[in-house]
Parts: structure tokens; sequence; C-alpha cells
């Protein structure tokens, strides 16, 4: 009867290991997405982004936008990043200006 209880045990945990990591894939996956599509956003339009606070903070938003590029693995190329990187650069200089 133990040998019963510890293979339903070692079961139950095997399930719980990988319906944790397929969910912690999905919530890593969305906040990627999000941070692509936020510098999408600031580039085409120079805008702050409508679910981001209209202050201080967003300056530190996309600073922190700009050091996950400047770190991210998940860019094409050297001179992709580096496009991207100058773009960013460039609306947070318009943002020091009109702020």
């Amino acid at each position: 009867m133990l040998l019963i209880y510890f293979l339903l045990f070692i079961i139950l945990f095997t399930l719980m290991v990988k319906g944790g990591s397929v969910l912690m894939g999905r919530i890593a996956g969305r906040r990627i997405a999000a941070r692509h599509q936020e510098a999408e956003y600031i580039i085409e339009t120079g805008r702050i982004p409508d679910h981001w606070p209209d202050t201080d903070e967003a300056f530190t938003r996309l600073d922190d936008l700009i050091d996950h590029f400047r770190n991210s693995r998940l860019v094409a190329d050297e001179p992709t990043r580096e496009m991207l990187l100058n773009e960013l650069d460039r609306v947070r200089g318009q943002w020091e200006l009109d702020h």
C-alpha cells in the first residue's frame, strides 16, 4: 500500500512540475511579447503607451525597455539591436524635450 501512495505522489508531483513549467513559459512569453509591442508602438508613434502612466515613471519604464533590448538574446542580430536602441534613445530624447 505504501508503494501505491509513493507512486501516486510521484505522478502528481511530476504533473504539477510540468504544469508549472508550462504556466511559467506562457507568462514569460506574454511579458516578452508585451515588451516588443511597447517598443514597436513607441518607435512608430513617438508617444507613451496608453497603459503607461504619463509621469516620470514613463521614463523609468522606457529605460527598462532599453535595458531589456540591450541585453536580450531575442534580437535578430547586432545591427537590428543597434537600430532598435538608437530609435528608443531618439524617442527618449524627444520625451525629455517635451517634458
